[in-house]
Order: C-alpha cells, then structure tokens, then sequence
C-alpha cells in the first residue's frame, strides 16, 4: 500500500468527471486531469460487495500485466474515502464492452484472430500468474477450495480459453455477469465447472479455433497447451472450417449464423463459493483498438 499511495492523484485536481459505466461491484468515470485535455478512467468500488484484498489484488494484475494492449494503471484517489483506481482512459473502450456491443453481430474471423493475437501477446510477455478474480476466467484448480493449488502459466491459458470463447460468441460466461446483476448465487456455477462443464461452440466458429480453446480449457493443467502454441496454432495458413457445434460437424455456409443459437440461455447461477473471489466490476482490460 505504501508503494501505492506513492501514485496517488488528488480528487479535487480531476475535473469534468461523468459516469461512462457500471456493473454490479464497479462503476467507472472519465475525468479531465486538472486544466488539461488528459483523460484518465477512475473506477470506483461498492464497498459492500468488494474487499480491500480484491481491490488490491486487481491493482496487482494490472502492474504485472503491464503491455500496450492492457488498460494502464496509473494510480488511486479517494472519493468520500473510499479508494479508487486511476486508469488509462481507452477511447474505443475495451474488449469487453465491444463484445457484449455486437452480441448480436456476427464478427469476422479476422477481426477474432487480432483480438486473439493481442490477447495472447498480453499474457505472455509477462509471468501472469495471479487469479483473475472472476470466477468464468479461474483455473479449477483454484476453484476447488479443499485442495491447495500454485498458479501457473498454465493457469492463464484456460482463462484464455474461456476469452477465446467469448471472442466468438460476445456473451458473458455461464451468463455470469446477469447472474451478479441479479444478485443471484453463483455456487451452481462454480460446481459446473468443478464437474467440467463448458460452454458450447457456437455455430459456424472456426473448428481449429473451437479446438485450441477446448485444450486451453482442460481440467487437468498438463493437458493445456502452452502460450508459444496457442499463438501460433490460430496464425497458421490452414483454411477456415467453420464448425456446426449442434450437429458437431462442418457448416457449409461460413457466412450465415443463427442468431437464436448465439443468444444462449443463463445458467441457473448462483454465488462464489466460500473464499471465492468475485468481481464483476474487473473489465477484460484488454484495450479494443
């Protein structure tokens, strides 16, 4: 904390402040530095719903992840007292938003593959391995609070896998974000995926893809693949094939998609197990450009 309150930044000298967004444990501003066109993102916390510990973890996660693709932090303030973070202001916003934008929208694989691509460059230029904090995003292996388990580098590959699935279909995992909106448990969720419950391809995905983000998301860590691989699986010049996930074999129309399958139905959610860490309020901070 004390290294952190070296790169603190006065309330009062950020002005022009408005609400850009919110979610069920954050909500997130823009702000003009003092008389100057600089913008900075401050991203605030409900008290009730995040400890002190996950809001230092975050700022954790976002100095080691230091990367061009990954939303800046640059420091905290104090508004009414209670912490805040001051962050790198994206004009495009994140990649997270985008997504859940075009939930309806069919994206071009090609635009998949530069998200993949900055997404996978961003956690291997650094030793990531601190929990994400969201529970869709977390190795099991974590999850399961009766055994101790190290992170890994293998850890950040299955919550890549669960990225690389939502990359395709612009829907939050097991419909965790509308289940924390609805302050509904999300326990059900958490035993899931325990039991190896995935996500489905969704309709007319390229199979290579549906089958890399499958390996990442395996229970077991040594059956993952590692970052080197999972970089240059998605860039090789094999053709597109795109996948049929109901009938589980190839689409003879790479262009039409069933807008009915891409909306998925929710999980019946409920909440962290104990000890678990959740927060709705942390953004995939992986900048959209």
């Amino acid at each position: 904390m004390k290294d952190l309150l070296e790169k603190y930044y006065d309330y009062q000298d950020l002005k022009n402040i408005s609400k850009i967004d919110s979610g069920g444990s954050a909500s997130v501003f823009v702000a003009y530095w003092k008389d100057t066109l600089t913008k900075y993102a401050i991203k605030t916390f409900d008290k009730d719903k995040t400890s002190m510990r996950e809001i230092i973890n975050e700022i954790n996660i976002m100095i080691i992840a230091s990367n061009p693709n990954i939303i800046r932090f640059f420091g905290i303030t104090k508004l009414k007292d209670e912490l805040s973070l001051v962050l790198e202001y994206a004009d495009d916003g994140t990649l997270e938003k985008y997504l859940r934008d075009n939930a309806t929208t069919l994206i071009k694989w090609e635009t998949q593959l530069k998200f993949t691509n900055e997404t996978a460059a961003a956690i291997s230029c650094e030793e990531f391995t601190k929990p994400r904090g969201i529970i869709p995003y977390m190795d099991p292996k974590i999850l399961d609070n009766n055994k101790s388990y190290d992170l890994t580098e293998k850890s950040d590959i299955y919550s890549l896998g669960i990225v690389f699935w939502e990359l395709t279909s612009c829907l939050s995992p097991f419909g965790f974000e509308e289940s924390l909106k609805k302050n509904d448990d999300t326990t059900e969720i958490v035993l899931g995926i325990l039991d190896g419950k995935r996500e489905d391809p969704i309709p007319n995905t390229n199979s290579k893809f549906v089958t890399l983000y499958k390996k990442c998301w395996k229970h077991e860590p040594d059956e993952r693949p590692d970052i080197q691989q999972v970089i240059s699986e998605p860039n090789n010049n094999d053709p597109i094939v795109p996948i049929d996930s109901e009938n589980n074999n190839v689409s003879e129309n790479i262009n039409s998609i069933d807008e009915s399958n891409a909306t998925k139905e929710s999980e019946n959610e409920d909440s962290d197990l104990p000890d678990s860490p959740s927060c709705e309020g942390c953004d995939i901070n992986i900048k959209f450009k």
